[in-house]
């Protein structure tokens, strides 16, 4: 998926994804959507976590860790 997708895609597709909705009226397209959109949710999360890892480590190599 591109950048593009990962910022419009799940929204188009699911509008707002509810984390133990009851799944047994959603059709196997909508399921197929549901789990794209929940990996580059993952996928957008995980990107995020390592920008601010990379903040984190830079901060302390500026100033030191605390402890």
């Amino acid at each position: 998926m591109t950048d593009d997708n990962l910022s419009t895609r799940p929204s188009l597709i699911l509008g707002t994804i509810l984390v133990g909705e009851d799944l047994e009226n959603l059709s196997e397209e909508e399921l197929t959507q549901r789990i794209e959109a929940l990996e580059a949710e993952i996928e957008r999360t995980q990107q995020s976590l390592g920008h601010k890892k990379g903040v984190r480590a830079n901060a302390d190599a500026i100033f030191g860790t605390k402890l």
